[in-house]
């Protein structure tokens, strides 16, 4: 089989390298409304911050606002089955929102164009790459990824049959590690109490 080299990386033929800008419809950033308007928050969409993002997926809200708090903000609203980026606190952490959620400016909304790439897919090449994300931080006092940097990031495409091949194994070791986990927190904290 012929392949191609890229980085030292041995890739099959019929894959790709390509920008992640070309993989998105959109890529939107956030805000947070102001905590000045108390009829801004306590409502029924969920929003976070990159403080929120400790695993592979989004299932809720870090907070809830309202209607008016997402429209008299600079904060977006993020479809479901997309990918979150930290480019500003946090920078380089990836999950998939398994829900709609509003975004603060910590973060950048992936909307991909599906019939190139699974959410899946470009959540784990992102996770691999969290080094090069890091690497394109500007600033002095608080450093951040401009989205446009952020667009011209190489990503490997395989086909999407493949990518969702790939995903599911990788999603599956991580499913297994994360039980693993629990339950080792669970015998931890059991023995605790039991001594």
């Amino acid at each position: 089989m012929t392949s191609k080299t890229i980085q030292n990386e041995q890739l099959p033929k019929a894959w790709q390298t390509t920008e992640l800008g070309l993989l998105c419809s959109d890529m939107i950033g956030g805000g947070t409304p102001s905590t000045a308007h108390k009829d801004y928050w306590g409502g029924e969409i969920p929003w976070m911050t990159s403080a929120h993002i400790n695993g592979r997926k989004i299932v809720a809200g870090q907070k809830y606002i309202t209607k008016k708090g997402l429209e008299k903000s600079a904060s977006n609203l993020v479809p479901k089955d997309n990918v979150l980026v930290a480019t500003r606190v946090g920078i380089g952490k990836v999950a998939i929102n398994k829900i709609d959620v509003a975004i603060s400016q910590d973060l950048t909304g992936l909307i991909l164009d599906k019939s190139k790439a699974l959410p899946e897919f470009v959540y784990w090449q992102l996770a691999k790459d969290q080094q090069k994300i890091k690497s394109l931080a500007q600033g002095s006092t608080i450093k951040g990824v401009l989205r446009t940097d952020l667009a011209k990031l190489k990503i490997l495409l395989p086909s999407l049959t493949e990518q969702q091949s790939i995903s599911d194994i990788l999603s599956s070791v991580d499913d297994a590690i994360s039980l693993v986990e629990r339950e080792r927190d669970e015998q931890s904290n059991g023995s605790r109490w039991a001594s």
